[in-house]
């Protein structure tokens, strides 16, 4: 298969009493913390639509009842995720630790399983038995990973969906694969999928991206594209094991 593949690094902050960048006087942190509420605000949502649009073409009792329940345990999401912006306790106030990231991709596909559940789409995790930890923010990380779980399978098209997520332990790194069998990106628009406000979807805020590459860039994360059309899609990422952090 002839594949496109693109590399996406940023250079690490440095370390110092600089003043903290900003855009528009907003600090890129915050502006980061604002952007990737706003975006995760956005899934439950965006669930609560797909499971309405199913509903209403529903008749069977039992299946309306099943929809019912995932419309309300997303409402409930929004609630909790208002609720920790109001107290300040959602992104940033957790520190990093040493963590497996199969906890990390666990969380990430619990959160977006109404999505896989609605869409039908088949998951495969083919784990490393190695030991894949890795000192990052647990859950900005895990949100970030969401993110391109969730773009990966809003590219799935077909009645056959695979969603596919590997990890390996190759040179002091935990490599991520998240694998997709959908439409696939142009190749010229790789470099612009991690550029805020681009999107190639009707509704969507190109948000979610960006996002994830700027969370995972601040763990000293690596992200590689590789995509074909109308064949599929990865999503590399490339993270230091925790003994290689220090």
């Amino acid at each position: 298969m002839n594949s496109t593949g693109t590399i996406l690094n940023k250079k690490p902050a440095l370390n110092g009493h600089r003043k903290s960048p900003s855009v528009n006087g907003v600090p890129k942190q915050t502006k980061l913390e604002i952007v990737t509420l706003a975006h995760e605000i956005r899934n439950p949502l965006t669930n609560i639509n797909l499971a309405i649009d199913v509903l209403e073409n529903m008749t069977k009792e039992g299946a309306i009842l099943e929809l019912s329940d995932i419309i309300r345990r997303n409402s409930e999401k929004i609630n909790v995720l208002v609720k920790n912006f109001l107290h300040l306790n959602y992104i940033g106030a957790e520190s990093a630790g040493i963590i497996s990231i199969d906890e990390v991709l666990n969380g990430a596909l619990e959160m977006a399983k109404d999505r896989i559940a609605l869409k039908k789409i088949k998951i495969e995790k083919l784990f490393t038995i190695c030991q894949c930890d890795v000192f990052i923010n647990y859950t900005t990380t895990k949100i970030a990973l969401l993110n391109i779980i969730l773009n990966a399978i809003e590219a799935i098209k077909n009645k056959d969906g695979v969603l596919t997520i590997i990890t390996k332990v190759r040179n002091g790194k935990c490599i991520i694969t998240i694998q997709d069998n959908g439409i696939g990106i142009p190749k010229e628009n790789i470099r612009k999928l991690f550029k805020p406000g681009f999107t190639s979807k009707l509704n969507g805020g190109g948000f979610g991206l960006p996002a994830a590459s700027q969370i995972l860039h601040s763990q000293k994360a690596k992200i590689r594209i590789k995509s074909e059309e109308n064949i599929g899609t990865q999503f590399i990422i490339s993270l230091n094991l925790a003994a290689n952090t220090y």
